[in-house]
């Protein structure tokens, strides 16, 4: 009986692997003369996908190149541009949640983006491994989901524009944010869930900003450059654990939960830190 189904096994896995398609092989070019703005929208259930500067050539606003299984995956790209502003859209999504496969091979994408037009990006990224470096970009909104994925964001080199709406939600993944201070944003908004997260403010932070950073059953390491004057507001509770260095952070009023660096005032880079923990931990660490 043992053999039997050990050899139902092999045949099911054979099968499998018969059925898998061969991939496809895509290359887009958006191009269009005159525009400015771009709202992009990115979706990514499983495989490997990496985003980055594109060169600055004109009219072109990306280019998109991948493999992919087309017997597993649905891929959709659309570019619609009307006068200074355009729409685009790249979605590659399981055909099926039986296929959970991550490990990239059979669904691998590459989006390289303008340096000369201002983007405004939203997405969503399942079970992938992801890397977003918008260093360089001009990035004025930035929205992601990211799911049971294993991701990086970062921002290589300073962003050329201010990004007035950042916001971040994370759930069960592995998650590193890094040069934060490079995005030049007004604003962080960042929620995390069960996973593991680490926000690297480092960079040219040299203006002023708020971070509200959310964790509920995850931990977050939160690194910030010691140039970089910083004010902690955050409340203590018995199912979470923050830490941080009390020489760094000193408390401002004996009966608030409010702490702020000596040089806060005086700091060129300010940061207005705003911290929720549920049922998870925080060690904010000083470079």
């Amino acid at each position: 009986m043992r053999q039997i189904i050990l050899i139902f096994v092999a045949f099911a896995i054979m099968g499998g692997n018969a059925m898998s398609g061969r991939l496809t092989t895509v290359t887009e070019k958006a191009t269009a003369p005159g525009v400015k703005i771009v709202d992009g929208e990115i979706k990514l259930s499983v495989g490997e996908f990496n985003l980055y500067k594109g060169d600055s050539v004109p009219d072109l606003i990306a280019t998109i190149e991948g493999d992919y299984d087309e017997s597993r995956y649905s891929y959709d790209y659309d570019f619609d541009p009307s006068g200074q502003r355009a729409d685009l859209l790249f979605s590659s999504e399981l055909r099926s949640h039986f296929h959970t496969n991550i490990d990239g091979n059979s669904n691998r994408w590459e989006l390289g983006l303008s340096p000369d037009v201002e983007w405004r990006l939203k997405g969503d990224i399942g079970a992938a491994k992801a890397t977003l470096d918008l260093g360089g970009l001009s990035v004025s909104e930035l929205q992601f989901d990211v799911g049971a994925a294993d991701a990086r964001i970062d921002f290589s080199t300073p962003n050329q524009t201010t990004l007035n709406y950042f916001k971040i939600s994370a759930g069960a993944c592995d998650l590193k944010m890094n040069d934060i201070g490079n995005a030049r944003f007004d604003r962080l908004e960042f929620d995390g869930g069960v996973g593991s997260f680490r926000l690297d403010f480092s960079g040219k932070f040299d203006y002023r900003a708020d971070a509200k950073i959310e964790v509920g059953l995850g931990s977050v390491h939160i690194i910030i450059p010691s140039e970089v004057g910083v004010r902690l507001e955050t409340s203590d509770n018995f199912l979470s654990s923050v830490k941080f260095s009390k020489r760094a952070l000193k408390r401002v009023h004996e009966d608030e939960d409010v702490f702020e660096t000596d040089n806060f005032d005086t700091a060129k880079g300010q940061l207005i830190l705003r911290l929720e923990i549920g049922m998870g931990s925080a060690d904010i660490e000083f470079r």
